[in-house]
């Protein structure tokens, strides 16, 4: 017997004893549960207490693939499946017998990190996500063991630390030597004996052996760690031990950052509830000393198996078979449907072709998922293109040199080759450089893809003349020109709407004319445009279809011939027939004319000249001769 009233309730003494031969049994660990308040329950208006179900529980599963896409203004189902169903919601299913239907997205531009910075509402990083209405993440800022709506993740048992006495010989506080997992139920029994007793309040209680589970553990990111090196900043890396096993990533830190991003997946194997504590822990690399811890976090894996709270992996609110948004539990949702009603002794969902009928409710189904350049220049100039990445100047290109352009035109039939890293959910490439010579390892930055091209105008035996350039965001770069009249300075005008401007990571490729402009007078003029083709590949497209910069080999995809310059375009001292007939003969051929007759007129003079003293003394002295 107990008293109603919980503070005068005697605490219950949980202890473990170790069975050692000839019958001595000490304690290894006791544990005092003073407060029985929580374990109080009303067997007539609670549920029993059950366990969450497994894919060895579920014999009978219908054999289509479902699609369940369930209204963001309804209650998910780990609250439905903790307090019963008991709101509506639209479930979308395909027609009987078709495949799952893939909602179409752009895996390069919409993937996992998309997700995750609409989820936690960084907009800019997230792209077009949002506005394409794809599933979302419900990201907690503490720990799920922590959030009294999934009762702290003890909603089937509770963690009871076992302590250890103090010592006769020291006082020592008493230190934790264990755990134990159980939980009670408290209720009063019928007064009248012959009242049949309430039911069993623990039913369904998982196996007692041994359980095998596959872990794989997600690293994203970390914040405000703690600078253990001189220059205020850490090189961290992760490492993840569960039991006996363990995953050391040093070969893979991070240099120089307080706040990484790791973006990792680890796999390891488990036995609950043998090796039941996850440890991830973050080091500081250092390269001749030993490496210091940074922090550590313990999760308890089998307070999150045995909790219905779908600890485990989540439960996304669509089921897709492939995407950022890919199904990753072990049921499908229409057999986690079905265990759900087993539980509850709900009658089984009945499917038809156009709905579902669940608890005397019908759910309406709805299928889901129907360069030439030319410049204004009348004089001769030496063309040449430059072309590099921001961040990326060490990778600077340019092509080769067009000699002698009469009209200011010129003709490469080049390719630009710039590999770089980019980051798709934030729209940012990653450059990693070293900030001195000294430096050991180099600092991550993230900026945005910018293209600088830039023209000028090549002299051998002086400084190149800059001529004009142009400076484009890939992931909002000005629309091209379709013919060289259209091509202006407006299309670079970065007050224009959104409609005039488009992203190479989008269309993957763009052709056209687009300006080139300069400073002039403290204003910005029209010097030059540019034709070309800006192509954007993966690397394993690439790898499978290569391409030489400039015109060296592998020279294909496209295969570039030698550009179709004009006779004039050519470096005068090699050679010297073409400088005459193109260069002296073509702007100062009069004036070669008129030189060639005075020279002949005084070659004439000089000859009368040099002739005429002799001439006249042979005339003076034999006058008659």
């Amino acid at each position: 017997r107990l008293p109603k009233e919980s503070l005068y309730s005697p605490p219950i003494v949980i202890k473990v004893l170790d069975n050692r031969p000839f019958g001595r049994r000490p304690v290894v660990g006791q544990c005092s549960v003073r407060s029985l308040e929580p374990f109080r329950w009303d067997p007539s208006g609670q549920d029993t207490a059950r366990p969450p179900g497994h894919g060895d529980d579920v014999s009978l599963t219908p054999g289509d693939d479902v699609l369940i896409d369930i209204d963001d203004k309804e209650p998910l189902l780990p609250v439905q499946l903790a307090e019963g169903v008991t709101s509506s919601a639209l479930i979308t299913l395909p027609p009987a017998g078709a495949p799952p239907p893939k909602i179409p997205w752009e895996e390069e531009f919409i993937d996992w990190w998309s997700k995750f910075y609409a989820s936690i509402g960084e907009r800019e990083k997230c792209g077009s996500y949002l506005e394409k209405g794809l599933d979302t993440l419900k990201v907690y800022e503490t720990e799920l063991e922590e959030l009294e709506e999934f009762e702290h993740l003890c909603d089937f048992c509770h963690t009871f630390p076992l302590l250890r006495g103090r010592s006769r010989d020291c006082g020592d506080d008493p230190s934790v030597v264990g755990e134990f997992k159980g939980s009670f139920r408290i209720y009063p029994l019928p007064e009248d004996p012959r009242v049949p007793a309430p039911p069993r309040q623990f039913r369904q209680l998982p196996a007692r052996g041994l359980q095998e589970c596959l872990l794989r553990v997600y690293i994203v990111r970390a914040f405000d760690l703690q600078p253990k090196d001189p220059n205020g900043k850490c090189d961290p890396y992760v490492k993840i031990s569960v039991g006996k096993k363990s995953i050391n990533d040093q070969e893979n830190y991070l240099p120089c950052t307080l706040e990484p991003v790791f973006g990792k997946m680890f796999e390891l194997s488990c036995t609950l509830p043998l090796e039941k504590d996850l440890r991830v822990a973050l080091y500081d690399y250092d390269l001749l000393s030993k490496d210091e811890k940074i922090g550590e976090t313990v999760i308890d894996l089998e307070n999150r198996f045995l909790s219905r709270y779908g600890a485990r992996c989540g439960l996304p609110q669509t089921y897709c078979v492939s995407g950022p948004n890919q199904w990753r539990d072990q049921l499908r949702p229409s057999q986690l449907l079905h265990l759900f009603s087993l539980q509850h002794n709900y009658k089984a969902p009945t499917y038809k072709s156009d709905r579902i009928i669940f608890r005397d409710q019908e759910y309406v189904l709805s299928e889901q998922g129907k360069g030439t350049g030319s410049f204004w220049d009348s004089g001769v100039s030496f063309v040449q293109s430059k072309g590099w990445l921001v961040g990326h100047e060490e990778n600077k290109q340019k092509t080769d040199v067009h000699y002698r352009s009469m009209g200011g035109e010129g003709n490469f039939n080049w390719r630009f080759v710039f590999p770089f890293d980019y980051l798709p959910a934030e729209q940012m490439c990653h450059v990693a450089k070293k900030e001195h010579f000294w430096s050991l390892d180099k600092t991550e930055n993230k900026i945005p893809p910018q293209l600088i091209l830039q023209i000028w105008d090549n002299d051998k035996f002086s400084f190149d003349d800059y001529l004009g350039s142009i400076q484009m965001d890939l992931n909002r770069m000005p629309k091209p020109a379709k013919t060289a009249e259209k091509c202006s300075l407006e299309l670079v005008d970065d007050t224009l709407s959104s409609n005039h401007f488009v992203s190479l990571f989008e269309q993957k490729t763009v052709k056209g004319w687009w300006p080139c402009g300069a400073e002039q007078d403290h204003k910005k003029i029209l010097a030059g445009k540019l034709e070309m083709t800006l192509e954007i590949v993966a690397e394993q497209e690439h790898e499978e279809r290569p391409a030489g910069m400039g015109r060296d080999e592998p020279n294909m995809n496209p295969r570039l011939e030698e550009p179709k310059r004009p006779e004039t375009s050519f470096l005068w001292f090699t050679s010297p027939y073409k400088t005459l007939k193109y260069i002296l003969w073509r702007r100062y051929k009069w004036m070669l004319i008129l030189l060639i007759l005075l020279f002949i007129l005084l070659l004439f003079l000089g000859i009368f000249i040099y002739s005429f003293p002799n001439y006249a003394a042979m005339k003076l002295v034999k006058p008659f001769n």
